[in-house]
């Protein structure tokens, strides 16, 4: 059940984020601003960010213990 739960919120994120996308009158930089930055996709970003570093820091304590 929890991972239920989990793939229908990831899934939810993802199309929030991805909802749509800006129209050919704004640059590539207020583009990717706005996919970044906008406040509906900030919360997919913020998931990103946080998920690679739980990963990177998990990659840490694994090579820490090897040596």
């Amino acid at each position: 059940m929890r991972h239920s739960i989990i793939i229908m919120l990831t899934l939810g994120l993802t199309n929030t984020a991805f909802a749509h996308t800006l129209d050919s009158e704004h640059s590539l930089v207020e583009t990717l601003w706005h996919q970044l930055m906008g406040g509906h996709h900030l919360p997919y970003t913020l998931g990103l960010l946080g998920g690679a570093l739980v990963l990177l820091a998990i990659i840490g304590r694994q090579a820490a213990k090897r040596q």
